[in-house]
């Protein structure tokens, strides 16, 4: 992962490793993050970074002004060594990069991007396992995984230590020049919740007091731990968060818009299905419910299907198996994608999510939105057809009655106190896993009862796919399938003491709806999705007509906007060359 220092020190990720990292392209230091031109270094950097900090230091409370006024310190004379590059004032864009068993600044004010400076697994930065690192007004936290807390250095006050979870720090009276020598110091301090550390960030929060020893002000450092997050005060003071049932925090952050903390947390590093913003830093130290609980943080959010409640929930479908890589500035990273969240603190409903991966991208979508679709990468002809043999129920032999209460009769599917799961079903074409479905029932009497669909692999066998509709009256209800394996047979099941009568079932394959709703479009005839223009991922959908090729959305309760229900639709629509001349007519 790469991080980009931004107008406050927080972090913008982008997936990478040394092998694709780049140098500053600059002729001068004030440069912004956003200026960084990075350039691929595989030919001369072999090293496979664990992380990756860009430290602009014109970002830093004085402009970076401080590199000119260290030439007193021990690092600054340091001569030149395996560990110690040439030159002697710090870089004004330093690359950071954490190995497993080392640390490493590179000069990025150098195109060839030399090695300034390394920090061995003795002495200020002794232990191992080193995988995250963080820098702001001259300050470099890094943190280990091997129960080696979180090694602290200070170049302008030119010393260093180690943030434990004990009042024993390692302190090098002699200077960062002296950074590979042990000398442990004890000292009365607040300590680390745990000594394993997952993910260091750092801020300066606007009243944060001046360090006399460096005359800038004091950063913030949160450190993420297997005990919960610790928050390093500009004060000197650690104020933990912990939480009941689980408290591996995973990665931390400081949204540079507000300030809030975010952390992600979950039952194994980098299996953290949950994120927590926190607007206000604590005071003390905190012992919060439990860590799937909403209630506990100012925001919340999940990769967990099945928390709807939550606004602007991340969809398991973005982030694969639940995981998240990496958490940064407005930006949450896995398997699957990077999920942006823009959150509307006040009126949660209208904050907004993005999700962009290999095979889509949704754009913003407001809390209340109601669909996202077309907005593919993958080039292909989607043919739709009706899955449902007899979906009028006309006759008796297209379908089995699987138990007593169901009865295909007089062009009609009627349930009488059909008990939960109790079945009709029959066999379908084989849809493999992946294939994703809209299914819609058509109820014209109800009584009592639910219905579910299921998908097995065969009559009576392994139950794939089960699927609610949400009947409570008359009318068309509909949901969206996405099988798992290959499927060769259809099931209607009642939920509870069924009493209705249905009309009309049909399943067709769909298109993804991307938004919380995943009302999938069902397709009608035969759709093409080509390049929008040669070498673009995105793709247009084409060969429309109103008899039988287009994409529909099956009625949902949801499309009910109301008689004051405002409501947008936006698209990109490209006219035929005869369109657009009939446009273009006075």
């Amino acid at each position: 992962m790469v991080k980009l220092q931004g107008t406050a020190p927080n972090q913008v990720p982008t997936n990478a490793d040394l092998g694709s990292l780049a140098y500053a392209d600059h002729d001068n230091v004030n440069l912004t993050a956003a200026d960084l031109k990075l350039k691929a270094l595989s030919k001369t950097k072999s090293q496979t970074a664990v992380d990756v900090f860009i430290y602009d230091t014109s970002k830093d409370s004085d402009g970076g002004a401080w590199r000119h006024r260290t030439q007193h310190t021990s690092w600054y004379n340091e001569g030149a060594s395996n560990t110690r590059g040439s030159r002697k004032e710090f870089p004004a864009v330093a690359v950071i990069v954490a190995e497993s068993n080392k640390v490493t600044i590179y000069d990025g004010d150098d195109p060839s991007l030399p090695m300034w400076m390394v920090f061995n697994t003795i002495g200020i930065f002794g232990g191992n396992s080193y995988n995250s690192c963080a820098a702001v007004n001259g300050i470099l936290v890094c943190g280990t995984d091997g129960g080696w807390g979180a090694p602290y250095c200070n170049f302008p006050a030119d010393f260093g230590y180690h943030q434990w979870n004990s009042a024993v720090k390692t302190l090098n009276g002699g200077g960062i020049a002296d950074r590979h020598v042990y000398t442990p110091i004890t000292e009365v301090s607040d300590y680390l919740v745990n000594t394993t550390v997952n993910d260091v960030a750092m801020t300066v929060l606007p009243d944060a007091p001046t360090d006399p020893a460096t005359g800038l002000p004091v950063p913030t450092i949160a450190v993420a731990t297997d005990g919960g997050v610790s928050v390093i005060r500009d004060d000197g003071t650690v104020v933990d968060i912990t939480h009941t049932v689980q408290t591996k925090v995973g990665n931390v952050v400081f949204r540079e818009a507000d300030g809030a903390l975010g952390y992600s947390i979950g039952a194994a590093i980098y299996n953290n299905g949950r994120i927590h913003y926190d607007h206000d830093l604590p005071m003390a130290d905190v012992a919060k419910g439990a860590y799937f609980s909403g209630a506990n943080s100012d925001e919340y959010y999940t990769a967990w299907d099945g928390d709807t409640s939550v606004s602007g929930r991340i969809l398991p479908q973005t982030v694969g198996t639940s995981d998240f890589n990496s958490l940064a500035d407005g930006s949450v990273a896995g398997p699957g994608g990077i999920n942006r969240v823009d959150p509307d603190p006040t009126t949660p409903a209208n904050g907004m999510v993005a999700y962009t991966t290999s095979t889509y991208n949704t754009g913003w979508m407001p809390g209340s939105i109601k669909l996202a679709a077309l907005a593919d990468t993958t080039a292909e002809t989607l043919s739709g057809s009706e899955l449902v043999t007899d979906g009028t129920f006309s006759d008796t032999a297209n379908w089995t009655e699987g138990d007593a209460g169901w009865s295909v009769t007089g062009g009609a599917l009627v349930g009488t106190a059909v008990p939960t799961n109790k079945y009709v079903g029959q066999s379908i074409s084989s849809l493999p896993a992946g294939t994703l479905l809209t299914a819609v029932v058509d109820v014209s009497s109800y009584t009592t009862g639910d219905l579910k669909i299921t998908l097995r692999d065969e009559q009576d066998g392994t139950n794939e796919t089960v699927v609610e509709f949400g009947v409570d009256g008359t009318g068309k209800f509909a949901a969206t399938i996405l099988t798992t394996r290959t499927n060769t047979w259809l099931e209607i099941l009642s939920v509870g003491n069924t009493t209705m009568t249905i009309a009309d079932f049909s399943v067709r394959l769909a298109e993804p709806d991307r938004s919380v709703n995943g009302n999938g479009l069902a397709v009608y005839g035969s759709i093409t999705k080509t390049a929008v223009a040669t070498g673009a991922d995105l793709v247009a959908y084409s060969g429309f007509n109103t008899a039988t090729n287009y994409l529909e959305q099956p009625y949902n309760s949801g499309l009910n906007f109301g008689e004051a229900g405002d409501f947008c639709m936006m698209g990109w629509v490209k006219a035929s060359p005869a369109a657009k001349a009939t446009q273009d007519k006075p």
